[in-house]
Formats: C-alpha cells, sequence, structure tokens
C-alpha cells in the first residue's frame, strides 16, 4: 500500500504540472544567438520541471536534495543548418534581488528587480555529488558496518576460545546474510550515473538539422532557494512553482553552424 500511495503520489505531482504549466506559465524559455535573418519559431526549447521524487528515483537521493532537474527539449526546424547549444542558465528576477518565494503579504510593484543568471551544473560537479550520496546512504553505510563484523568476527576463533558453532555462524553472517541484504536493498548508484552521464547537459551540445534533443539542467537549489523555501518546494512543487515560477526564465544560448560533409 506505501509504494502504491508513493506512485499515486507522483502521478498527482505529474498531472498538476501539466495542468498548471499554461496558465502559471512556470517555466518560459528564451532562445538567444540566433541571426535576425531566422526565424524564431526554427528553434524551440520547451521545458518541464523534474518534481523532487522523480529527481531521487532517476539521479539519486544526493542529486534530488542538492539540485533542481529542469528537462529541456531542443528542437532544430532548420534543414539545412545545425544546431549547437552552448550554454543552459536559468534567469531570476526577484524583488532586491532575494531569492525565494515573496511572502503573502509582500507588495513587489514598487521595488527594484535585480536579476542573476545560475547556469547548469557540469557533468564532472554532478558525478561528485552522486558518488557522495553513494557514500553517505544509509544503505551502503550499513553494508559496510556488516562487512566489518563480518572480518572482525572471523579472526576472533585465533586468540579466543569460542563454541563449535561460531564459525559457522561467521561464514553464514559474511555469506548469505550479507549477500541476502544486497539482494533486497540493491545499489541503484552506477545505473543512476549512466542516466546522469546520457543526459545532464554537455556545454556545445549538436542537434543536427531536422532533430530534436533532450537534456537535462541541474541546477544548485541552495543558490536559488532559502531553506525554507526549499523544504516548501519540497513538499508540494506544483504550488511553490505557480506562485513563484513568474521570477523564472530559461536561457538557451545558441548558435546555428553549416553540417559537416556528409551529415
Amino acid at each position: 500500500m506505501k509504494i502504491l500511495s508513493c506512485f499515486t503520489a507522483l502521478s498527482l505531482v505529474f498531472v498538476g504540472l501539466a495542468s498548471g504549466a499554461d496558465k502559471a506559465n512556470l517555466l518560459p524559455v528564451q532562445i538567444r544567438g540566433l541571426p535576425k535573418s531566422v526565424n524564431a519559431e526554427i528553434v524551440q526549447a520547451p521545458t518541464a520541471l523534474l518534481d523532487p521524487l522523480t529527481m531521487e528515483f532517476t539521479f539519486g537521493r544526493k542529486i534530488s536534495q542538492r539540485c533542481l532537474g529542469i528537462q529541456v527539449t531542443v528542437t532544430n526546424n532548420d534543414n539545412q543548418h545545425d544546431l549547437i547549444v552552448h550554454e543552459i542558465t536559468l534567469s531570476v528576477a526577484q524583488p532586491n534581488g532575494k531569492p525565494g518565494a515573496p511572502s503573502e503579504d509582500q507588495d513587489d510593484s514598487d521595488q527594484p528587480m535585480a536579476s542573476y543568471q545560475v547556469s547548469s551544473l557540469d557533468k564532472t560537479v554532478l558525478q561528485g555529488i552522486m558518488e557522495r550520496g553513494q557514500y553517505t546512504d544509509p544503505r551502503n553505510m550499513l553494508l559496510r558496518v556488516f562487512r566489518a563484523v563480518g572480518v572482525v568476527a572471523g579472526g576472533v576463533p585465533t586468540f579466543a576460545h569460542v563454541g563449535h558453532s561460531f564459525a559457522p555462524a561467521v561464514a553464514v553472517f559474511s555469506g548469505g546474510f550479507i549477500d541476502g541484504y544486497t539482494g533486497i536493498f540493491p545499489d541503484y548508484t552506477v545505473n543512476q550515473l549512466v542516466r546522469l552521464g546520457d543526459a545532464a547537459f554537455d556545454t556545445n551540445k549538436v542537434v543536427t538539422k531536422g532533430t530534436s534533443a533532450k537534456v537535462e539542467a541541474f541546477v544548485p537549489l541552495s543558490i536559488l532557494l532559502s531553506q525554507e523555501d526549499i523544504k516548501t518546494y519540497r513538499k508540494d512543487p506544483h504550488t511553490f512553482w505557480t506562485k513563484i515560477g513568474s521570477s523564472y526564465q530559461m536561457m538557451v544560448d545558441v548558435s546555428m553552424v553549416q553540417p559537416l560533409p556528409g551529415s
């Protein structure tokens, strides 16, 4: 029942984001770098916000805790030129440059708006976050404790008088018990690293003529939001971004080049 409830909640989040996106304009996109002679509709880049639970399932707990995940679908409708995506950034415009959601009783109409841009994190940084998450994950920490106990217990008979059943018990613990534990609670880090390597945005990504490419942009949450706002976002991402989304805009920097011969 608990697993069913989780998937039900996840479905509601996706439905909420989809139904409210047009109404709240959660994350508008601006394409920069196209020549003036090129129709702006040639390049499109719709976005999708990844809620915290989806981030955890797909890329791991640490990435979910530290990053906002944004899926960007870059479409190159030009049949003569390839598209190079140089950078994906999140532009933030806040009253007085203060990040986070405005209070309900705050009137921002007369306050100066300060803006700044936060770039998507590099793959190397994201891999470092994930590796740290693997080391500090409760499942993996407990597994290391079990293995250490098995190693220490295996040497006890060499200096202490123990019963005849001690050595077989240690063998069962170090073998069958630990194998059973790893089977019941598998480590998803390797698969998550592969997904991260495939999906995370790399600078100067090429989108060939007439094709589309999906990339994930990861922006540090602690730079965008206060700790209180992060808690609110995790609790109800749809309501939070409906309230604050007008202050954010995706910026996609591109350039168009001639395709390589034979492409």
